[in-house]
This record gives C-alpha cells, sequence and structure tokens, in this order.
C-alpha cells in the first residue's frame, strides 16, 4: 500500500511539473513556431514571413505543432523514466 502511495505522489509530481510546462517546435527554418502546454495545447502562434500561400503556411503550422507535440512525448518519456514510474501508468498523464 505505501508503495501504492509513494507512485501516486510521483505520478501527480509530474502532471503538476507537466502543467506549467511550455514546449515549442519550429518548422520551415523557423519561419513558423508555435508553443504548446504540457497538456498538448496550443498557446501560440508566431509567424515570421508573412507573404507565404495559405496552404503552405498552413502546412508549416502543423508541422511546427507537431514538433512541439515530440518534443513534449520525449520530455514526457524522459521525466517518466526519472520518476521510476512504470510504463503502464503513463495514461494517468495529461
Amino acid at each position: 500500500m505505501q508503495q501504492a502511495q509513494q507512485l501516486q505522489k510521483k505520478v501527480q509530481a509530474l502532471q503538476d511539473k507537466l502543467n506549467t510546462l511550455e514546449v515549442e517546435g519550429q518548422a520551415g527554418g523557423g519561419v513558423v513556431k508555435v508553443t504548446i502546454s504540457g497538456q498538448g495545447k496550443l498557446m501560440k502562434v508566431h509567424l515570421l514571413a508573412q507573404d507565404l500561400e495559405q496552404d503552405l503556411l498552413e502546412d508549416l503550422i502543423l508541422a511546427a505543432y507537431n514538433d512541439a507535440w515530440q518534443q513534449l512525448e520525449h520530455i514526457r518519456q524522459q521525466e517518466t523514466a526519472a520518476m521510476n514510474i512504470p510504463a503502464g501508468l503513463t495514461g494517468l498523464l495529461p
């Protein structure tokens, strides 16, 4: 029972850390940058070029978001491993 409580505290600590995390992704060599929260919510979009075609711009925004999401997933995996949280419990994280 004590191990379960310790594990619960670790999961809660990781959730708290992820709740304050912001991750930036970019595409097009930095033409498009996005910032997402630790829960994966899009928070900011920054565009350096304003004369891009709409289709290209939409693709770059998606690519930047996917870049940020991959970085977030990598951080989650590292933090989970560092706290010795079993992989099966990562579904409890935001």
